[in-house]
């Protein structure tokens, strides 16, 4: 129903940073889910903070596209065109 629509999501950097070659996973919490976000490596250095559970993390902005997996592959993810640090 939204997979391939433009979102915007906020909230804090949680977790480890994931590198895959030239891209990175980073799990970002709105405070009730955490999402996955898939993003260039490069962008990894704008992220100061990564939280856990002594610990606040990064509050970022993304925008992106949403991607929807077929069931057998797990959660929503969103796709960054752009990545914000509040």
């Amino acid at each position: 129903m939204f997979n391939g629509k433009r979102v915007l999501y906020q909230g804090e950097v949680v977790g480890d940073i994931m590198v895959r070659g030239r891209y990175a996973w980073i799990n970002v919490s709105d405070g009730v889910n955490a999402t996955g976000i898939w993003i260039p490596k490069e962008r990894v250095q704008i992220i100061g903070l990564k939280g856990d559970y002594e610990h606040h993390g990064d509050t970022v902005k993304i925008e992106g596209c949403l991607i929807e997996p077929a069931p057998s592959m797990g959660k929503i993810w969103i796709s960054m065109s752009h990545l914000s640090r509040k």
